[in-house]
């Protein structure tokens, strides 16, 4: 988070100001159809605030998700990447997580 918290939304934050409801983010889990859910994610964040956009820990009080939804909403929270970075980083992961195994019996 940019004041240097991270993993929940900020109190201070302009976005969550004044709410006294909880904004969950649940992503699914789907290997590496998980991409599509950054870009989507990417694209709500611009039309939050097109100058600066915000980090998605900075809007949600909460985010979570089975399989791929799990790893991306813990680099996006609990590391307070932010989706460009998130993005970056899953496609450089993408080869090593969800290589096909070979099983020997």
């Amino acid at each position: 988070m940019r004041d240097g918290q991270r993993g929940m939304a900020s109190t201070t934050s302009p976005y969550r100001q004044n709410s006294k409801t909880l904004s969950l983010l649940s992503l699914d889990g789907g290997g590496e159809r998980g991409l599509s859910s950054l870009y989507i994610l990417q694209r709500l964040m611009e039309e939050l605030n097109r100058e600066d956009s915000p980090w998605p820990c900075e809007c949600f009080d909460l985010l979570g998700g089975p399989s791929t939804g799990g790893l991306i909403t813990l680099m996006l929270g609990r590391l307070g990447m932010t989706v460009e970075k998130c993005i970056e980083s899953y496609i450089k992961i993408l080869p090593r997580v969800f290589e096909k195994q070979k099983h020997h019996v």
